[in-house]
């Protein structure tokens, strides 16, 4: 097998972007998101091209816990030039039906150079599609909404509970609205109230949420941020990251004001978004994950929440080192 690697140097969006630009190809592999990474986190991107697979992945581990403390650049140096760590998500990218042997292939390829400490498969993998020692797999899921039906179509499909929770959250008088720079600020103090209410920590600075929208909404057109209002007053919000006719949800955020009054902030945010990609033209609306044997509360709410927005239910295999 033939396999080349390289810098981001060395290599341009348009050049990447039309060597991954096949059905279901996630954002997560796309240039902009090597340059996110590197200025986010300074880790090193890796562009890898095989005869049958195409792969994004990143050399230098920070677990989230040490992101954007004093021990990131610590742990960075650590992990990229002792352990030789590597990662990435939702790759690689298959361009031949043999994908199961390419991956092979790859894994053990990148096993013999770096030791993977994370990895996330294109969707449709398996962990039974991996076979290869020192490596573990664990299965995870995603909800995935075919956006390629019509508007009629799709809500047809949602649980009745959802399509009455829709209108009554229109007759409440939620509304949503496309946020731009100015109100970035806002998003993250949404994002931080949630955080700090849900004790899932939160390290982030306002000054990073500045680089992610500068980088993938101004530079890259590839992220956008819907509010939900009531009465001037925000609710919640949810960021979306869209690439290749395909987007997927991130960083979601609720007000402890919505949550006292019980508003469907999170059903009218994901309607609105779902009709904002059938505008654009997008395909699909990947739900971003759940848990289909939830071991705590948040897991099963988190699979309620998503499992009545009728998608199809998709594995989602993630690797890392035993």
């Amino acid at each position: 097998m033939s396999i080349e690697v390289f810098d981001i140097q060395s290599t341009s969006k348009k050049e990447w972007d039309s060597l991954i630009s096949f059905p279901l190809t996630s954002v997560y592999q796309s240039y902009s998101f090597a340059v996110l990474m590197k200025e986010l986190l300074g880790v090193t991107p890796k562009f890898l091209i095989s005869d049958n697979a195409r792969l994004l992945f990143f050399e230098g581990y920070v677990p989230f816990s040490f992101r954007n403390t004093l021990l990131h650049k610590v742990w960075l140096n650590i992990s990229r030039s002792f352990f030789k760590e590597v990662f990435w998500e939702r790759g690689p990218v298959f361009i031949s039906s043999d994908s199961k042997r390419g991956l092979f292939e790859l894994l053990t390829y990148l096993s013999s150079k770096y030791r993977i400490k994370y990895a996330s498969l294109p969707l449709y993998f398996s962990c039974r599609d991996i076979f290869l020692r020192g490596l573990g797999c664990e299965t995870f899921h995603t909800f995935l909404l075919n956006l390629r039906d019509d508007l009629d179509n799709i809500k047809k499909k949602f649980k009745k509970e959802l399509r009455k929770s829709i209108r009554k959250g229109a007759e409440k008088g939620i509304t949503v609205k496309l946020a731009n720079r100015e109100e970035v600020p806002l998003y993250y103090d949404l994002l931080k109230e949630t955080r700090n209410r849900t004790s899932t920590g939160f390290n982030q600075k306002l000054e990073h949420l500045y680089l992610y929208w500068d980088i993938m909404h101004e530079e890259f057109d590839s992220f956008e941020v819907f509010i939900a209002y009531k009465e001037g007053s925000p609710l919640g919000a949810l960021g979306i990251l869209h690439f290749n006719k395909m987007m997927i949800e991130v960083m979601s955020a609720s007000s402890n004001y919505a949550l006292r009054l019980k508003l469907p902030v999170g059903d009218i945010l994901k309607w609105e978004v779902i009709k904002w990609g059938k505008k654009k033209g997008l395909h699909y609306y990947d739900l971003a994950g759940v848990n289909i044997r939830p071991k705590t509360k948040k897991e099963e709410n988190i699979l309620r929440f998503k499992r009545k927005w009728g998608g199809e239910l998709v594995e989602l295999s993630v690797i890392k080192k035993n």
